[in-house]
């Protein structure tokens, strides 16, 4: 499984306000942050790979739903809403075990950019 924290580029004015739509929680998860600026290409580099290999996949926004209330299916798009900061897209591959496996895709340097945490904060600051 693949999980991304989920900004859509609607939601975002410019590239230098990029940090005001991440949770400042999803900051202690890591020091760097790799910004993908074309989705659609890296999933299709993505689904091109998965596919080659014949495995089954997913793709979508994970849901969130109250523990409380719901009573529907719970699966690996499904988790409870106290986690709803973490604005998860996911891609699950379906294996015969649950071993990690690693997929190697086209690189996406031209459509991605690793930040600092630092950078990604200072961001907000430039003109």
């Amino acid at each position: 499984m693949l999980s991304t924290y989920s900004i859509r580029r609607n939601e975002v004015k410019k590239d230098k306000y990029i940090s005001l739509y991440i949770d400042k929680r999803m900051m202690k998860l890591g020091n760097y942050f790799v910004v993908i600026y074309d989705k659609d290409k890296f999933l299709e580099r993505l689904k091109k790979e998965v596919e080659k290999r014949g495995v089954k996949y997913r793709i979508g926004g994970v849901k969130y739903k109250d523990i409380k209330n719901y009573t529907g299916r719970w699966d690996n798009f499904t988790k409870p809403l106290e986690y709803s900061y973490q604005k998860e897209y996911r891609v699950v591959i379906e294996g015969e075990d649950s071993q990690p496996e690693i997929i190697n895709i086209e690189s996406i340097k031209d459509i991605a950019k690793i930040y600092t945490l630092e950078e990604i904060m200072e961001l907000n600051n430039r003109e």
